[in-house]
């Protein structure tokens, strides 16, 4: 387990990284908010722009920075010696 000492930056980090993580999804669900009404007559497969980019790409990108945040924070349990694995 991380000595007391090490436990501050340990955490800082961890909550730098969960903010860095979150920062994707959220960006892009306020662009989407702003962009929706532009792309409303492009149809891309018979289903309307802004319905696939809705559906599908905020999904995308947040299954990636749950996948992003899980190996940054592995990594980062490692180098502070507070990984589970023994």
């Amino acid at each position: 387990m991380a000595e007391i000492i090490s436990r501050k930056p340990y955490w800082r980090q961890t909550k730098w990284l969960m903010a860095s993580s979150l920062a994707a999804p959220l960006v892009l669900i306020g662009g989407l908010a702003y962009w929706i009404g532009r792309v409303d007559g492009i149809m891309v497969g018979g289903m309307p722009l802004n319905f696939v980019l809705a559906a599908h790409g905020v999904v995308v990108v947040s299954i990636v920075a749950v996948a992003r945040y899980a190996v940054l924070q592995d990594r980062l349990d490692r180098w502070h010696g507070a990984n589970d694995d023994v």
